[in-house]
C-alpha cells in the first residue's frame, strides 16, 4: 500500500485493465452466415478508436450547425434603404417596441420583410435609460427605480 498511497505506483498496461471481448456464440453464428451471403464481409468492418468516432461525430455537428445557421431569403444587403431608414425611425419613436410588433407593423403596410431581419436592422439599444426605463426598455419595477433615482441624487 505504501507505492499506491504516495501516487508513486507503477503504470499498468492498458490492455491489463480492459479485458479483450470476446465473441459470443451468436457473433459467430452471423458471421458465419454473412460469409456464406457474401464472401468480402471483412473487407467492409473498420477499426477505429474513440477518439476518431468522437472527431467525426464533432465535424458532423458543425456541418449541420453550419448548414442549419445559414443565410435564408432576404439578405440584409437587398432590404432597401428606405425599409431601413423606417425601422430605425420606428424603433426610435416607440421605445418600447421590439422586432416583433415592428414587424407586424411592416406586414400591414405591405412590406414583406422578416422578423429576425428587422431585429437585425433595429439599432442597438444602449445602457443609460432614463429612470424608471430599463435599458431594454422596459418599465422597471418601483422597488428599483426609486433606488436608482436615490442613488444618482446628490447628498445635501
Amino acid at each position: 500500500m505504501g507505492d499506491r498511497s504516495c501516487g508513486t505506483h507503477p503504470l499498468i498496461p492498458a490492455r491489463v485493465l480492459t479485458p479483450r471481448v470476446r465473441p459470443r456464440p451468436a457473433d459467430r453464428a452471423s458471421s458465419v452466415g454473412l460469409s456464406q451471403i457474401w464472401s468480402r464481409w471483412s473487407d467492409a468492418i473498420v477499426v477505429v478508436k474513440p477518439d476518431t468516432v468522437l472527431r467525426w461525430h464533432r465535424a458532423g455537428f458543425r456541418l449541420f450547425w453550419r448548414w442549419k445557421s445559414r443565410r435564408l431569403g432576404q439578405a440584409e444587403e437587398e432590404v432597401s434603404p428606405e425599409v431601413k431608414a423606417l425601422i430605425r425611425r420606428m424603433a426610435e419613436a416607440n421605445g418600447n417596441w421590439g422586432a416583433p410588433r415592428i414587424h407586424g407593423e411592416l406586414l400591414k403596410l405591405g412590406i414583406d420583410i422578416g422578423e429576425r431581419s428587422v431585429s437585425r436592422l433595429m439599432p442597438k439599444r444602449t445602457a443609460s435609460a432614463p429612470p424608471g426605463v430599463g435599458a431594454s426598455g422596459g418599465v422597471l419595477p418601483w422597488s428599483t427605480m426609486a433606488y436608482v433615482v436615490t442613488k444618482k441624487r446628490p447628498a445635501t
